[in-house]
């Protein structure tokens, strides 16, 4: 036969309750200070690696010629890349010399409640396009958070998970 456990109102007990409790709450907050710090990591990586891009692109430009098909098949290998959803090559006066996109599936728009893990699906980055110490244009470069907000959105399940199946056992 089973009997129930019944466990007795002690110190002992309390001590380990609050023990317990102490050591979920100092983990809480120490988890979510990791996730917020990897966020910020990931999200500043990734704006350096755009910029590179982007700093890519205004050479490449400058050196092929803006009607070149060179320049053309250069702007298709970047949006294929991954993060990078769109690149608009403009004038000084806002004409579109150059540009390529992708299509881009936007994740689901539904309530998050765990947003502040996250960064914007979608971000615009702008550098001048500069010839002889005139400003000649600009680039535009489109990119997507998808990439870090997976990485983030793992970050929230499996660690979790995994200490409440270690604390379980």
């Amino acid at each position: 036969m089973i009997e129930r456990i019944k466990i007795k109102n002690t110190l002992v007990t309390n001590f380990t309750v609050m023990i317990l409790l102490i050591l979920m709450i100092g983990q809480g907050i120490l988890y979510t200070w990791l996730i917020l710090y990897q966020r910020s990591y990931l999200k500043y990586r990734l704006l350096d690696e755009v910029k590179a891009t982007a700093e890519h692109v205004r050479d490449a430009a400058a050196t092929m010629g803006y009607d070149s098909k060179q320049l053309d098949f250069f702007l298709e290998t970047i949006v294929k890349s991954g993060n990078i959803v769109s690149v608009k090559i403009s004038d000084v006066k806002g004409s579109v010399l150059a540009a390529k996109a992708v299509q881009y599936k936007e994740e689901g728009s539904g309530i998050n409640p765990f947003f502040m893990f996250y960064i914007p699906e979608i971000n615009i980055i702008k550098l001048p396009v500069k010839a002889g110490g005139k400003d000649t244009g600009s680039i535009e470069i489109v990119y997507s958070g998808q990439s870090v907000n997976e990485v983030i959105r793992r970050f929230l399940i499996i660690p979790p998970f995994m200490q409440i199946v270690t604390f379980l056992v």
